[in-house]
This record gives structure tokens, sequence and C-alpha cells, in this order.
């Protein structure tokens, strides 16, 4: 019977440990949104996805490279460096990106490096996988590690805006004619009022035009005519505008008196 000898080497230690990061979409973002990717954090570094939880190299890193990678909805998550998309090579051990790092320190970003992700576009969950492996600054290979990106779609609920306008009451009388409105203001925004009055008949509370900040209640009156003779036809417009100088009426109210046989 013959004799083998089997030597068995253990394997070499990796000195970093990879992440699985998140990235939550914030909701009715436009546009494609950039995460800075950075190697490793020793603080609370908001704002960038660090690849590695802990590095214990003996010495620091030189080349950061990319090899392996995989894509769920490349159409809207993916990874690219220098404006260019990372794309996958049919062999997974060619290495598709290989970044000198030599110059990045503990906390930072890599330049040019993000995981990219279309607000148009998404539309689900979403994830890049991806190996990485670190040449030191000896050009020693620490070895190859997996690593991957998750993205958390959030869908988009916009905000219902206030209606520029809300009728409080409305009171109609032999006398006059009076409605009570507010006007709303966006919170951390404002808005343009101004009035239209036909005749003398009519009045609207407050010094207008006005520019308001915040939620503001108007009271628009029509008297009624105290003459039998007269034969006229009044109204008082309350109108809002986003800014003084805007072209476009966001909201309108409008009351009207037919005088003619209405004495008060």
């Amino acid at each position: 019977m013959a004799n083998f000898t089997i030597n068995i080497n253990a394997l070499p230690e990796i000195p970093y440990v990879p992440t699985q990061y998140k990235i939550r979409q914030e909701s009715c973002l436009t546009g494609v949104t950039g995460v800075p990717i950075g190697i490793v954090n020793d603080t609370n570094t908001p704002g960038i996805n660090f690849m590695f939880s802990e590095y214990t190299g003996a010495l620091g890193w030189k080349t950061f490279k990319i090899s392996n990678i995989t894509y769920t909805e490349a159409t809207f998550f993916n990874l690219a460096y220098n404006g260019s998309i990372i794309n996958p090579n049919v062999d997974p051990n060619v290495v598709v990106q290989s970044i000198n790092v030599t110059s990045v320190d503990v906390n930072e970003a890599i330049p040019l490096l993000f995981a990219n992700y279309d607000n148009g576009l998404a539309n689900k969950n979403a994830s890049i996988g991806f190996d990485i492996e670190i040449i030191d600054t000896n050009n020693v290979s620490l070895g190859k590690v997996r690593a991957g990106i998750i993205f958390l779609y959030v869908e988009c609920i916009p905000r219902v805006a206030k209606s520029p306008i809300a009728t409080n009451s409305t009171i109609i009388n032999s006398c006059n004619t009076t409605v009570k409105v507010s006007v709303k203001v966006p919170a951390e925004s404002s808005r343009y009022v101004s009035k239209f009055i036909s005749d003398g008949f009519g009045s609207v509370s407050g010094t207008l035009p006005a520019k308001i900040t915040q939620d503001t209640t108007y009271t628009i009156t029509i008297e009624g005519s105290t003459s039998g003779t007269v034969s006229k036809y009044s109204s008082v417009k309350l109108m809002v505008k986003e800014a003084a100088t805007s072209s476009l009426f966001l909201g309108t109210k409008i009351i009207t008196r037919n005088h003619s046989g209405n004495i008060c």
C-alpha cells in the first residue's frame, strides 16, 4: 500500500473585514444620486459608503482592485469610476477596475468612485456585489474578499400642497356680502397677496398688496346700496401668487353683488 504525505498550509488571514452597506433612497429625489465610496473609517463619517469595517494590515494600501462585479438592477443602480459605469467581465477573476489609493486616508472617500442610483428609473430594491483586493505599499496582495452595497427603494409620496385660499365663512344679506378667507403659506415659504376692487362698495381687510410668510385671514366685503337709484354690479377679487414677479396665480377668490333692486 502506498504512503502519502499531505501538507496542509493554513490559509493566510486577510487583514480587512468587508461590509454589506445599505443606501436608503430619499423620497421624491430627482436625477442621479452618487454615494461616495471609502475604504475604512474609525469614526462616524456620514455620507460615505465604506467597504471595510476594519483594516489590520501592517502596511498601508496602494491599490484598490475590483473584480467579479454583479448587478441586480444595473439600469438604475451601479458602480461608477471617473464618470463611467464599471461593467462586469465574463471571467470573474479579471480585474475590472484598479484604482491607486495611496493618498486616500482613513475616513476619506476614494476620489471619483461612486455608487450611483437613478431616481427616475428606480422602482425596487437592488444590490451590487463585487470582490475587493488590496495591494499594500510593498506591492503585496492582501487577499480578496466579497463586499456589497444594497439599495433600498422608497416610493415617492408627494407632499399635498395646501389649498392657496380657504373660505372660512360667507354672509349675504340686504346690507352686505362678506366672506372671510385664509391664504395658506407652505412651511418655510411665502406668498404674495393682492386685490382688485371694482368700485367704492368693495373692500378687503389689511394692507395689500403684501408678502406674507404665514397663514393669514382676510375679510372681503361689498357693502349694499342705501339708495334705490343705484344700478351697479360690484366685484372684489383676492389674488395669490408665489412672488410679486410671478406671472402665475396660485389661487383667487372673487365675490360679487348686484345692487339693482337690493336696498339696505
